[in-house]
């Protein structure tokens, strides 16, 4: 709860993902790129999700839960503009 209100205070939005590469990518489409990092089994929250939902005809949205995962989802996503 703490945490929370220390993040609250700071202007973080809930549901908005943890990263966003501001890079266009005009060949996929997209005008930008959201990763939502997660650990272990968690899973997005109903926040995440509709975040997600809302801006995924415009931007690639993506969840990892790796760090290689990551690194190859952004490099994909790189090297195909």
């Amino acid at each position: 709860m703490i945490e929370a209100t220390k993040l609250k205070a700071m202007g973080v939005l809930s549901g908005v993902c943890d990263l966003i590469l501001s890079v266009p990518n005009f060949a996929m489409g997209y005008g930008g790129m959201f990763i939502e990092l997660k650990v272990g089994k968690n899973k997005t929250t109903e926040n995440q999700d509709r975040f997600i939902a809302a801006h995924k005809d415009d931007y690639m949205c993506i969840v990892c839960y790796s760090l290689e995962d990551f690194i190859v989802r952004v490099n994909m996503y790189l090297s195909t503009k």
